[in-house]
């Protein structure tokens, strides 16, 4: 745990530029976090919060999730993250991803194979358990 912490502290200090013994470190943090964020900081008397605009960091993309959104956000994701001030395809996700995945697997054929692989694992969830071939598995 002691090394853990000890790289954590190393990769933090060295994403930092070092200038008249300070470390100075650059983040992107929400606007309606700030309060938040200056509450923690202020037991700390050497750390100082500083709007800086002067820069030529690409702005990093943020979208409020919650746990429905969550999931179809995850899907999008693992396609590319839209850029800054680009519309969340999440939103039309919500709407088709759905309904094409019950075009692709809507047919008989596969409800029945799903649902005979499904009964089939909640009828014997406790044998499969036990069983070792499938322990690890599991």
């Amino acid at each position: 745990m002691f090394l853990a912490k000890e790289k954590a502290l190393y990769k933090t200090i060295n994403a930092m530029k070092s200038q008249n013994q300070q470390y100075i470190g650059y983040f992107w943090a929400p606007i309606e976090e700030e309060n938040k964020i200056k509450q923690a900081l202020q037991d700390y008397s050497a750390c100082k919060i500083s709007a800086y605009d002067n820069h030529a960091i690409p702005r990093p993309t943020y979208f409020k999730i919650n746990d429905f959104t969550y999931v179809f956000q995850n899907i999008v994701d693992t396609y590319g993250v839209p850029g800054y001030l680009e519309a969340n395809p999440a939103l039309i996700t919500i709407v088709t991803f759905p309904y094409f995945f019950g075009m692709m697997f809507g047919d008989m054929g596969h409800g029945s194979l799903f649902f005979l692989l499904g009964l089939i694992l909640t009828l014997f969830n406790d044998s499969l358990k036990s069983n070792p071939a499938f322990k690890d598995a599991l």
